[in-house]
C-alpha cells in the first residue's frame, strides 16, 4: 500500500491532477474531470466518447474517411457467422445472450455472486463452457471476431458501470486496477498514467496519447476509463457510448 501511495502521488503531482490516492470512484471521477477540462478547454464533453479523435483533428478526419470502407468489416462478418453457428448440443450464443449480440454496453460488470469483474470475453467463454465447448484463447484469434461483432451491434448504446461500494470485494478490485494503472513497468518504466495522464495530447512518435475519459449520454463527464482501470476493476458510475463517427 505504501508503494501504491508513493506511485500515485508522484504521478498526480507531475500531471497537475488533484488525485487523492485513498479516494474512491466518485472522488477519482471528480479529479479526472477537473484535470481534463482544464487541459483540453475546447473539447466538448460528449466528444470524449471518441477517444483520441476528440483531440486530434487529423486522426479524426482519417477515422471518418476509413469509415466509408471499414477495414474491420470482414472480422465483423466472421463474428456474425460464429454467433449464428450452433454448438454441438444445438444451442448457441443466442441462448446465453437472449437480448441478442448488442450487449457490449453491459460489460464490464461486477458479478456479486462470483465476487469478480465480468468482462464480455469472459462471458463468451463461460457460455461456451456451459454448452460443452472449448473456451477460446484470449487476446487474439477467433474470440476477437465474435467480440467485434457484438461490439459492432452495440454501437450507440451507453454503458453504465457501477462499483457497489457496499461490497468490499468490488472496492478491492477497483483499487487493484487503480494500482495497476499507476504502476510503472517494462523496459521503458512506463505506467498507463505516464501516457494517458502526464502526456495526454502529446505525441509518441506518430501516436497522440488519448485522454482516458468516458461520458454519459447526457454529455456529463463521468470517470477515468484507462480501459476502466484496465478492466481489473469497475469504475463507478462510468459510462461509455459505443459510437461511430459523428459528422
Amino acid at each position: 500500500m505504501k508503494k501504491l501511495l508513493m506511485i500515485s502521488a508522484a504521478v498526480a503531482m507531475s500531471a497537475g491532477a488533484v488525485l487523492n490516492v485513498q479516494a474512491g470512484p466518485d472522488e477519482d471521477r471528480a479529479a479526472f474531470t477537473k484535470f481534463y477540462q482544464e487541459r483540453f478547454t475546447g473539447v466538448e464533453m460528449q466528444e470524449y466518447a471518441n477517444g483520441v479523435y476528440a483531440i486530434d483533428k487529423i486522426a479524426r478526419a482519417n477515422w471518418e474517411a476509413i469509415e466509408e470502407f471499414p477495414p474491420y468489416e470482414p472480422f465483423v462478418e466472421d463474428g456474425q457467422e460464429m454467433w449464428e453457428k450452433p454448438f454441438a448440443n444445438g444451442k448457441g450464443y443466442k441462448d446465453c445472450f437472449p437480448e441478442g449480440p448488442g450487449v457490449a454496453h453491459k460489460y464490464p460488470s461486477w458479478d456479486k455472486k462470483k465476487g469478480m469483474v465480468m468482462t464480455m470475453a469472459l462471458a463468451v467463454n463461460n457460455c461456451r463452457k456451459a454448452n460443452g465447448e472449448k473456451p477460446m484463447k484470449y487476446k487474439k484469434g477467433p474470440i476477437n471476431k465474435v467480440l467485434a461483432y457484438m461490439a459492432y451491434e452495440s454501437r450507440g448504446k451507453v454503458t453504465n458501470v457501477v462499483v457497489p461500494q457496499d461490497d468490499p470485494r468490488a472496492m478491492e478490485a477497483y483499487n487493484k486496477g487503480k494500482h495497476f494503472f499507476f504502476t510503472r513497468r517494462g523496459q521503458l518504466n512506463f505506467s498507463c498514467a505516464s501516457c494517458h495522464i502526464q502526456n495526454a495530447g502529446n505525441s509518441v512518435r506518430t501516436e497522440v496519447m488519448s485522454p482516458p475519459l468516458v461520458i454519459r449520454h447526457t454529455g456529463r463527464l463521468t470517470a477515468p476509463s484507462g480501459a476502466l482501470w484496465v478492466l481489473c476493476i469497475v469504475a463507478s458510475p462510468a459510462a461509455i457510448r459505443i459510437s461511430v463517427p459523428s459528422r
